[in-house]
């Protein structure tokens, strides 16, 4: 599929099939294009979560309690799901090793493009932390980019996936010890494939997709419960930044695409 067909045909998927598994070979390149995430001055100041077992998608559906309820079931009946994380700070060890890296990579031809790459990117850091005061709102936007080359490259590849925003950052934060690693939670997508509809033939509203129905559907509709297993791997980022942690799903709706452009402005679960 090209870029354009998937980026027209993709949409935040609400039900999954929890008897559907993205094959590991898929999820592992999908992991190698986060790792390759354009990021500004190549700060990558990122950290992905991935659960695939019951257990690991558990710990992350923990982040789905209460006013997040409606988002477990995207959770736990994904085959995958990822959380993506900002550091809380850029440090001078992570400059460091992200400079390294692209040293041993080939990316300077003289040690004065180095001098040079590592000047214009510590005054990046020093205008978002002392100027502007907003380093981590930077940061943040940052893991946005790894957000949508993630769920573009999830459409190219027949993946269907579901961003989230309405998790609960603290709960998840506590659950994965994120904090103490420096990280803090931001968005969760879960991948894998959507369920069939359940909902009566020809009815394309909103209302008449499964586990949202509405009494206002004229033609009536049901929902259909489903369930997945999840597990916690660490994944490390070799050439680019580093993946680790539990796994975790993405989910995209069960019922037929939205309208063209609907709820594009924003990786929002809707």
């Amino acid at each position: 599929m090209n870029l354009l067909a998937a980026a027209k045909t993709r949409y935040a998927t609400k039900a999954y099939d929890p008897a559907r598994k993205v094959p590991q070979e898929t999820v592992d390149g999908l992991l190698e294009l986060l790792r390759h995430s354009p990021s500004s001055v190549n700060s990558q100041p990122w950290h992905f979560v991935v659960a695939s077992s019951d257990a690991g998608k558990e710990r992350l559906a923990k982040g789905a309690q209460g006013n997040f309820s409606y988002n477990a079931p995207k959770i736990r009946d994904a085959s995958h799901v990822i959380l993506l994380c900002a550091r809380v700070d850029m440090t001078p060890e992570h400059l460091e090793a992200v400079l390294e890296q692209e040293a041993s990579d080939g990316r300077f031809a003289k040690p004065e493009a180095r001098a040079g790459q590592q000047a214009t990117r510590n005054g990046y850091v020093t205008l978002h932390r002392y100027e502007y005061k907003d380093l981590q709102h930077w940061m943040e936007k940052q893991v946005y980019l790894a957000l949508g080359t993630l769920l573009l490259g999830a459409a190219a590849e027949g993946i269907d996936a579901t961003p989230m925003e309405g998790i609960d950052h603290r709960a998840l934060d506590l659950e994965l010890g994120l904090r103490e690693q420096g990280l803090t939670s931001v968005v969760m997508v879960s991948l894998g494939y959507r369920a069939k509809p359940t909902s009566t033939p020809g009815c394309r509203s909103r209302a008449c997709r499964p586990r949202r129905c509405s009494p206002t559907c004229k033609l009536g509709c049901t929902g259909a419960a489903l369930a997945v297993d999840s597990d916690v791997t660490p994944v490390r980022g070799q050439d680019r930044s580093h993946i680790s942690g539990n796994p975790r799903p993405l989910t995209r709706p069960c019922g037929p695409p939205s309208p063209r452009g609907e709820g594009k402005s924003a990786p929002r679960c809707l």
